[in-house]
This record gives C-alpha cells, structure tokens and sequence, in this order.
C-alpha cells in the first residue's frame, strides 16, 4: 500500500487569496462570452438596418413600388408616401421608430 504524504495545511488568508483569483479569472471569462453574444446580436440587427437603408433607396429611384412593407424575424418596415416624402416606419422589438426621406418624384 502506498504511504500518503502529508500535506501542510493551508490558512485561511491563503484559501481567501486563491478565491479571489478564480472570481477574477471566471467575471473576466464570463464578460467575454457576455461581449461575444452581445456582438452577435448586434451584427443580426445591422444587416436588418442595411436592408432597409438598400430598400429606401431602391424606392427613392423608383424601382420599388409605394406602400411597401419589409418582414424580417420580429422586426418590419414600412414604407409610404406623404406629398414628395418618403415615411419609413421600423417596428423592432415592440417600439416604432418613425423616419421621415425627403424628395421623392
């Protein structure tokens, strides 16, 4: 059989110090995957934006025809026509956000 060794045990100031250093170690591993999903989501809400921005301007040279609605996901626009102005209205994550384009045809 083997003879185990003895340890010297540690104090209570040391196990504290240790502690402290894994806290560190998993909030900085736990910021990051936080920074990570975050990017994502962010990327995901951008090629909605660019999309409507790309189908503003196909409208305003007239290549799309008024009242035009976009669905992507949970996200939609909507897109009219008041006078010469172009109304964009972007309804995302239950709040509308109205946009006024001047200087249709």
């Amino acid at each position: 059989m083997v003879v185990l060794k003895k340890i010297k045990a540690s104090s209570i100031l040391e196990n504290l110090v240790a502690s402290i250093i894994v806290l560190v170690v998993f909030s900085i591993a736990g910021t990051s995957v936080n920074q990570i999903f975050e990017n994502n989501v962010n990327n995901r809400e951008f090629k909605f934006d660019n999309r409507v921005k790309e189908l503003e301007y196909l409208i305003i040279n007239n290549q799309l025809q008024l009242p035009y609605e976009y669905e992507e996901n949970t996200k939609v626009a909507a897109f009219s026509k008041s006078g010469n102005m172009l109304n964009v209205s972007v309804l995302k994550k239950g709040r509308i956000l109205p946009k006024t384009t001047c200087c249709l045809d």
